[in-house]
């Protein structure tokens, strides 16, 4: 009895996807597709017209234990799949999304190509492969040689490759690749790459990518060229992490886009204790092979670095990585190994750093109340600064505490501006800081660094949402428009950019186009259908003063709505008391949301009123 071959090849439309090659084609012509999108693309075609959930997709593309942004991440790979099919998720023709549970094909799949039956183990044709490669690598090796003894007559050192000639200003990181046979030691890779990241982006005339734009770039097929141009850089930093015992093994490359020329390469093994220390190393090669002019403060940051204990260094890098998913479970876990890193060595000032973070990431984002978050946010960073003055985080940390806490305005000016000097490429540092400057009615400067924001951190949605935010807020509506539909563009199914973009519209006076955004923003949420359903009537009965109405009465309802979101809904509907009400009481527990008192637009229609004043004295806002 003949067993039947699996089906290797899979058509529709005008699509065909060569599952033994991972390649699709449209029409003959290959289409560029990474492999975390195909994967995503051969479960759906294995379960057509059926519901494939983001859990059943996280299981197959990330191992159990691996610490990734699973939403980002999943959201990035199916985006890029929809570009590459030319589908929409607004009017899809192949994938469709399912709100709250995972994606569907829906187009027709024609019947599949049965792939030729592959030759017997052992036959010339297997055998003709193994010979062209052994000789392919030996012609490799010849040619290796001859750039070796090239090399080495003109007295080049292989450390200091190659071209000097043209000018590097941007560089992109992009996650170094595991090596090591544990799949588990894939945080080490991660964590190298981002603290890699942070060093270089503290020399000032070097701009380096945020970690959340490169991030998506993990295993994807697309080149260099291609990736240098999506991020607007000159350069792409690439390499290899092999972490075994106490020994680590790294490679690193620097890649010209333009002419993919390499401008250095090298290779380090060292002792893990000696990792610090090798970041610096790097950055610092980084910054010579491009030319780049160190001041004396960058190059005294850069040479003084002391040893982790190992032990300590591994729940600090899993904690960086835990913390950077802004989760409520993810930021708790996060506090957990960041205390485990203490612990061993409490002279590590980064861990500190990191508690404070995430002490701060759970009061805006989780349900610590501020008054018990802040205050250990400002002791873990005040300590962060102590053990290391020059920490730009531990210094931003602190700024971040008597900005949205204490309401210290002088101080919080002076720990921004510090953070900023030693910092000035990191993304995070330059949208806090406009966010001060914005709550201090300074619009002109906040936006300076908002666009500075934008140039690190290209094609990250949380940075894009909160520049799109601050935008709003400093009454650039035009601006704050235009950057939510790029967003969009990009990530149509992204509900908080829905909700916003609807915030910005309505602020233009563009109220019913603001309604249609609330109603999808909606749609794409938790809600349940009840409320949808709600939300939906509301709209087409009374426009958006209907929606509007519906969505106050439904927080209204909550046991505990969030104070300065539930004021500024009752504000825009001329709800006066209910707005200073809810206030005072952000007012009593310190709410963060107060720092933009005067400057949200949401609360115009409480200007003027002798309670809005009294209130803003007490916070001491301009």
């Amino acid at each position: 009895m003949t067993s039947s071959q699996p089906r290797r090849v899979v058509q529709f439309d005008a699509f065909e996807l060569d599952l033994s090659s991972a390649e699709l084609r449209r029409n003959g012509v290959k289409v560029r597709l990474q492999e975390q999108s195909f994967q995503i693309l051969e479960m759906l075609l294995e379960h057509p017209g059926e519901v494939v959930s983001r859990d059943e997709i996280q299981k197959r593309l990330w191992p159990d234990n691996t610490i990734v942004e699973f939403e980002n991440s999943v959201n990035a790979a199916v985006m890029r799949l929809r570009q590459a099919l030319g589908d929409s998720a607004d009017s899809p023709r192949f994938i469709e999304t399912v709100p709250r549970r995972g994606y569907r094909f829906i187009a027709h799949i024609d019947v599949p190509v049965e792939s030729a039956e592959p030759p017997p183990e052992g036959s010339a044709a297997r055998s003709g492969r193994r010979w062209i490669s052994l000789r392919m690598l030996a012609i490799a090796a010849v040619c290796a040689a001859a750039v070796w003894l090239l090399a080495m007559s003109m007295h080049w050192d292989p450390g200091r490759l190659i071209s000097r000639s043209n000018h590097v200003a941007a560089v992109a990181v992009l996650p170094f690749e595991n090596l090591s046979r544990d799949p588990n030691q894939a945080y080490f890779a991660d964590g190298f790459t981002d603290e890699l990241i942070t060093t270089l982006a503290q020399i000032r005339a070097l701009r380096v990518i945020s970690r959340t734009s490169v991030i998506q770039y993990r295993g994807s097929k697309k080149n260099l060229r291609q990736i240098a141009r999506e991020l607007n850089v000159d350069a792409v930093l690439e390499g290899t992490v092999m972490h075994t015992g106490d020994r680590v093994r790294i490679t690193a490359q620097l890649i010209q886009a333009g002419t993919d020329t390499h401008l250095w390469a090298e290779t380090y093994e060292r002792d893990v204790r000696d990792v610090l220390h090798l970041q610096n190393e790097v950055a610092r090669s980084v910054a010579n092979a491009v030319r780049v002019q160190l001041s004396a403060q960058e190059n005294s940051r850069l040479a003084s670095t002391r040893s982790v204990n190992p032990r300590a260094q591994e729940p600090y890098l899993k904690g960086q990585y835990y913390a950077n998913s802004l989760t409520e479970q993810n930021c708790t876990q996060a506090i957990d190994y960041f205390n485990q890193a203490i612990t061993v060595d409490p002279n590590y000032a980064q861990p500190y750093a990191g508690l404070s973070g995430c002490y701060i990431s759970l009061t805006i984002f989780g349900p610590l109340p501020a008054t018990e978050a802040f205050p250990k946010a400002k002791a873990a960073a005040l300590k962060a600064i102590s053990l290391d003055p020059g920490l730009g985080s531990g210094h931003a940390w602190l700024a971040g505490v008597h900005f949205l806490y204490e309401w210290n305005w002088k101080d919080a000016g002076v720990e921004f501006e510090r953070s900023l000097e030693l910092s000035p490429g990191v993304v995070d540092v330059n949208i806090h800081y406009a966010s001060y400057l914005i709550a201090m009615r300074r619009s002109g400067e906040a936006l300076v660094h908002l666009r500075t924001g934008k140039t690190l951190d290209p094609i990250s949605q949380r940075t894009n949402l909160e520049i799109g935010w601050l935008l709003t807020t400093a009454r650039k509506y035009d601006e704050a428009i235009q950057q939510f539909r790029e967003l969009l563009h990009v990530y149509p199914d992204f509900m908080a950019a829905h909700m916003e973009l609807g915030r910005a519209l309505y602020h233009k006076g563009l109220h019913k186009e603001a309604g249609a955004e609330w109603l999808r923003g909606h749609e794409l949420s938790d809600d349940t259908e009840d409320e949808k359903i709600a939300f939906r009537r509301s709209y087409a009965a009374l426009g958006t003063e209907g929606l509007l109405r519906t969505i106050f009465d439904m927080a209204a309802k909550s046991p505990n709505p969030e104070p300065v979101h539930f004021a500024a809904t009752s504000a825009l509907l001329g709800e006066k008391d209910r707005a200073f009400a809810c206030l005072l009481s952000a007012y009593r527990e310190h709410n963060q949301g107060l720092a933009f008192l005067t400057a949200d637009p949401d609360f115009d229609n409480l200007h003027g009123d002798p309670r809005f004043d009294d209130l803003a004295r007490r916070v001491g806002l301009p």
